[in-house]
């Protein structure tokens, strides 16, 4: 039980930092050395549990999409807001929300949780949702190679007690060897990209090859045919074909596909039906965590009303969904001295590929601000795989 002595002292801190003008974090920080388990406490009692999101690239935005969009169903949510995704930013997001006595007025926790530190908490918490974004190089002075960032996401997926929502097109995510694990407990959704946009959503092997290959073909023929052999056989009088999300049999066939973009216009394809939108969300990327949030979204309403054939409003969803705006950071868009000023945060070559092909470097001037503090990796060799040839119109 969270003790009162703690919660008011960490609000004290929270409202001290404020005065100053930072330390979001540090109040956080604070509370877990005094108390470990003060989180683990709070969560675990919510009557919905928790879920995760992680990744390499996208979990703000995702978990700010996710949020909402549980929110718009009238669900109380509890979220990391600020994007600080270790255990600090987790508490620190707590300390406001929760009364001295240590109540949480939530339903539901969706977290975006950093790889390396996501699995110091499922191991404390069982996740009942966790949503695996992609694997794409990243900070080598924290996570190492990118195989290291894959066994990470696996630990996470076999902690998770409900359903873990796949990216399809990520050949790491989708060859782990958690996926042919029959005791793992959690059930296997994906999303994925259609044919025609996968050049546009590149995953890490693609930046560095000559041709462009989606997929391990051995892998994902080994990956395919377990799964396949684990569906239901198709009722008398069907013409066969996939097992959907809510037969409740797993398969590699996405639940939501994002199927067109056209500027700010998607397509998505959800169980088969087509729903097409506009977007607020900046950056083509935020269109396909969107695809993955509505994934993630879907397997939580249909988890928690326990119903394997329910139906859920998917038109009503993507309407939701168009309504949404970028995080902080992530595709937001400001004015500075009277122009229109869009901010783009980028931590790898894959980000930072994706984020110069959301605007036409032509019509643009761009300004880069590199950082090198501890929170965001303090080796920036990454930026040699960067190509920055897009920006050679513009004189940068």
């Amino acid at each position: 039980m969270a003790n009162p002595l703690v919660i008011g002292f960490g609000k004290l801190i929270q409202a001290a930092a404020r005065l100053k003008g930072g330390g979001t974090a540090f109040p956080g920080l604070v509370v877990e050395r005094i108390a470990p388990d003060f989180a683990v406490d709070i969560l675990r009692k919510l009557p919905r549990g928790v879920v995760v999101i992680s990744g390499t690239n996208g979990k703000t935005t995702t978990t700010k999409i996710v949020s909402e969009l549980l929110e718009a169903q009238g669900i109380r949510v509890f979220t990391n807001s600020t994007g600080s995704n270790f255990m600090r930013g987790v508490i620190a997001s707590l300390l406001p929300r929760i009364t001295l006595s240590g109540r949480l007025d939530a339903d539901i926790a969706v977290l975006e949780l950093d790889e390396a530190h996501a699995v110091h908490f499922v191991r404390r918490i069982a996740p009942k949702n966790a949503l695996l974004l992609n694997v794409m190089r990243d900070q080598l002075d924290r996570f190492g190679e990118i195989d290291h960032t894959a066994d990470l996401l696996a630990i996470i997926a076999r902690h998770t007690t409900g359903t873990v929502v796949i990216n399809r097109e990520d050949s790491r995510l989708a060859c782990l060897a958690w996926l042919t694990d029959d005791t793992a407990p959690a059930k296997r959704v994906w999303y994925g990209l259609a044919p025609g946009l996968k050049a546009q959503f590149p995953q890490d092997d693609d930046l560095y090859a000559d041709e462009f290959e989606s997929w391990d073909p051995e892998c994902m023929d080994g990956v395919i045919n377990k799964e396949r052999e684990k569906e239901p056989p198709p009722p008398p009088g069907s013409s066969g074909g996939v097992v959907a999300q809510e037969s409740g049999g797993d398969s590699t066939a996405p639940s939501v596909i994002l199927q067109t973009l056209d500027g700010s216009r998607a397509t998505f394809v959800i169980d088969g039906a087509t729903y097409e939108n506009s977007l607020k969300l900046k950056g083509i990327y935020n269109a396909y965590n969107a695809a993955a949030a509505l994934a993630l979204v879907r397997s939580i309403l249909l988890d928690a009303d326990a119903v394997a054939n329910a139906r859920l409003d998917d038109a009503q969803l993507v309407e939701q969904l168009s309504q949404i705006e970028s995080a902080f950071g992530r595709g937001e868009t400001f004015e500075v001295n009277g122009i229109e000023t869009e901010l783009f945060l980028v931590k790898n070559p894959g980000g930072f590929r994706l984020a110069l092909e959301s605007f036409d470097a032509a019509d643009h001037d761009t300004m880069i601000a590199i950082n090198d503090e501890y929170a965001d990796g303090r080796d920036m060799s990454w930026l040699y795989d960067v190509n920055f040839g897009t920006l050679k119109q513009t004189g940068v």
